[in-house]
């Protein structure tokens, strides 16, 4: 008898369980309550949590995000100090979600997916220099690091949910700042007194900072953003989203290496929204595009030299339906599609890699044209006097260009309150991701490759102190399979790159990479209420193995083992605040050079009988920061000092061969950094 694949198997019983739970649902009597996103947990005004959520979620505002030491009010950086989060160079807004790639995270702006929410994004990645989304457009933010719900898709480690504020319909405001982020201006106001508008732009002045950069491109950017709401009626909305950016960066040096990039973007929405008594319904329209001219000349011979023209662009069309069965009984469905056009041209030179490979020469031109659709569908349900809530789903995806084009993914979650204060929750699903648009181009043969397969489980507990204490911990599994990995060399697997300037082809690649990560988290929140003190303390402990083509398992690039990060502040009653953060990891594996080979070829090659067998010098880092408000009739006027690396710690980001001196070296993360931050409101 022919024992089932064990993929299979776990795709079957979630989605028995799926069927099991929807049935429940119809069969729940109905009620004509008005739809809520009331919660499981303990009623708290400090801790947001959707029905659809059990695990690996939270819910920030943007005073959190403002006031947090060491995030810059960057609304990407500040997750950083979450729990089950790493992080790469500390230049760059990478979030490595529970071992997961930067190109593993999902970002949406009110239901909008942006590719890469970043100045400077790298192709095929959601990693960059900083977020161009300005943070004073920012309501809240929802970030789930695993076990997301069923509309969220083609992407396997975390989702950031931003959503947006409306502008104000009462008057017209102005505010004025200077930030890390850069010079800047924000307005907003009524239209009519049904309509209403909101607008930033920036423009950097890193220009300033090159001492700090450590000798990294010196980028200069423009953003823009634009938010229009029209309230069509008592129960109808419609509304606008735009972004615009420009970035420009470049170094030379008399060595001859040269680091060049230009890139252009723009972003769009228009949704409606309609409200059907205890219904919702929406229908967006979106378009992405995106242009990246880059050159890197690499003399180390770490990373090919290579020359990249990428043009992406994407337009869709997306749908949602929430139906209130009954007070116990919601059931969701989503449906999106969109039509995908790139052109490609990839120049990258023939190398030998680190691990003693050759790479062949890279010179392709290639035109993508196809498209991507889904559906979801989310039931979730009170059972036993609301003490157990169950969330079952599945997704379907689309890929027309892939020869494996369809994947399907069902996922559970559940949650059961133990105590009032107290609840168990547990999720299981199967997630998938297309390969990046640049690794396909690379080569004809890839569309040969699967899409990204990774099977999640999560066990957590929460626990209530009181309605602004919040203690939880998570033990979780990801079980990645069908990982792109190099046909030349058989050590190296996409999920380790995408974290530096600049990006590496696969050329021609494979879908049999595979491997585990396993981890814990742990994360003690206090709110501020009001004021008084407010902070979190993130606890992870992980462990990884993958493969490549090679049969030998490694740990990933950017598993530390231990991470902890606190935050804590203190809010004065006249408006002084005060905060810090600290950050302490083991450090992250490597392989070291042979020094006698390296020194005979005069070029980096790893001991091979030491693969990812070292790990570099423990990371520390202290951020502080003071912030003060002043009040006066016709404005208000804040002002923050915040100084990252505080104690000027020079962590080691990676060893490298430099050929100069025909030796090893360091490169490290920033030094110490004082921002000065101004904003005048009038």
């Amino acid at each position: 008898m022919r024992i089932p694949n064990k993929r299979w198997g776990t795709s079957f019983i979630i989605l028995i369980l799926t069927f099991l739970s929807t049935f429940n649902l119809f069969a729940q009597p109905k009620d004509t309550s008005e739809y809520s996103t009331d919660t499981l947990n303990v009623e708290s005004i400090f801790f947001k949590k959707d029905r659809d959520v059990n695990v690996s979620f939270s819910n920030v505002t943007y005073s959190e995000i403002r006031r947090a030491p060491g995030a810059a009010e960057d609304v990407i950086k500040y997750f950083q100090s979450t729990a089950g989060v790493s992080t790469g160079y500390d230049l760059y807004n990478d979030l490595i979600v529970r071992g997961g790639a930067p190109s593993e995270n999902l970002t949406l702006v009110d239901g909008m997916e942006i590719p890469n929410p970043n100045h400077f994004g790298i192709p095929g990645t959601n990693s960059g220099l900083l977020s161009y989304i300005n943070l004073r457009l920012v309501n809240d933010v929802n970030f789930y690091t695993g076990g997301f719900p069923a509309k969220y898709g083609d992407r396997i480690s975390s989702v950031m949910d931003i959503k947006f504020r409306e502008g104000s319909k009462i008057k017209h405001s102005q505010e004025l700042s200077l930030s890390i982020a850069g010079f800047g201006g924000f307005f907003e106001g009524p239209i009519s007194k049904n309509s209403s508008y909101m607008f930033s732009v920036r423009r950097s002045y890193f220009e300033l900072l090159k001492d700090q950069l450590r000798g990294n491109p010196i980028p200069n950017y423009w953003d823009f953003n634009l938010k229009l709401n029209y309230d069509a009626g008592k129960d109808q909305k419609i509304k606008l989203i735009g972004f615009y950016v420009i970035d420009k960066a470049s170094r030379e040096f008399s060595v001859g290496e040269l680091q060049l990039a230009k890139i252009y973007i723009f972003s769009g929405l228009v949704e409606y929204e309609k409200l059907f008594g205890k219904n919702i319904f929406s229908v967006s329209t979106f378009v992405n595009t995106s242009n990246t001219l880059a050159s890197y000349d690499n003399k180390s011979l770490s990373f090919p030299t290579y020359d990249i023209d990428v043009i992406e662009n994407e337009a869709g069309i997306k749908s949602e339906y929430k139906y209130r069965i009954s007070g116990s009984n919601n059931l969701e469905f989503s449906v999106s599609g969109k039509y995908i056009y790139s052109n490609d041209k990839i120049y990258a030179n023939s190398f030998v890699t680190p691990t003693g490979y050759f790479r062949p020469f890279l010179d392709t031109t290639k035109n993508i044209r196809t498209s991507k659709f889904n559906a979801s569908i989310n039931s979730n349900n009170y059972l036993f006097n609301k003490k157990l809530l169950i969330n079952a789903g599945a997704r379907a995806d689309i890929f027309n260009y892939l020869d494996e084009k369809v994947t399907v993914a069902p996922r559970l979650g559940l949650s059961y309150r133990l105590f009032p204060n107290t609840t168990l929750n547990a999720s299981a699903g199967i997630f998938f991701q297309t390969p990046s648009l640049i690794i396909l181009a690379a080569s004809d043969a890839n569309k040969n490759l699967k899409s990204i397969r990774a099977a999640q489980f999560v066990l957590g507990i929460e626990h209530f102190f009181r309605q602004d204490i919040l203690f939880k911990m998570e033990a979780y599994t990801k079980e990645y399979s069908n990982y792109p990995v190099s046909i030349y060399d058989p050590y190296s697997i996409y999920i380790n790159y995408g974290t530096f300037f600049g990006t590496s082809f696969l050329d021609r690649a494979t879908s049999i990479g595979e491997g585990t990560y396993k981890g814990l988290d742990i994360s003690l929140i206090k709110k501020l209420n009001r004021t008084g003190l407010y902070g979190s303390l993130a606890i992870s402990f992980s462990n990884s193995k993958f493969r490549a083509a090679k049969n030998v398992t490694f740990p990933l690039d950017f598993d530390y083992g231990k991470q902890l990060t606190l935050v804590a502040g203190y809010q004065l009653k006249d408006d002084w605040l005060f905060g810090i953060r600290m950050k302490f990891s083991d450090g992250r594996p490597y392989t070291p050079f042979d020094t006698y080979i390296s020194e005979s070829a005069n070029r980096g090659l790893y001991d091979m009988t030491k693969f990812y067998s070292a790990r570099m010098p423990a990371y520390s880092r202290i951020d502080a920061r003071i912030d003060k408000k002043f009040r006066f009739n016709a404005f208000n006027l804040v002002l923050y000092v915040e100084v990252q690396n505080l104690m000027n710690k020079d962590n080691v980001y990676e060893y490298y061969w430099n050929r100069n001196s025909n030796s090893v070296d360091v490169n490290y993360d920033w030094e110490i950094l004082p921002v000065i931050g101004i904003s005048a409101k009038f």
